[in-house]
């Protein structure tokens, strides 16, 4: 059995990326969002994650925290 890829996927915008994140999803990868840095963080620390896809401005946020 293949292992599902898991994404966390986060921007401050993320209904705007709803169509990238039903295909991503079509093709079996599952796709969690998170709002702003701090839901990020809090993902992270209850889900093992393979990638994670920031909007650039969002890194000072969640380095800061």
């Amino acid at each position: 059995m293949d292992k599902m890829t898991k994404i966390l996927w986060i921007d401050d915008e993320i209904e705007l990326l709803k169509p990238h994140i039903l295909f991503l999803e079509g093709k079996g990868i599952e796709v969690n969002t998170a709002n702003n840095g701090s839901d990020a963080l809090s993902v992270l620390t209850s889900l093992t994650v393979d990638i994670v896809s920031l909007e650039e401005m969002m890194l000072p946020v969640i380095i800061m925290q």
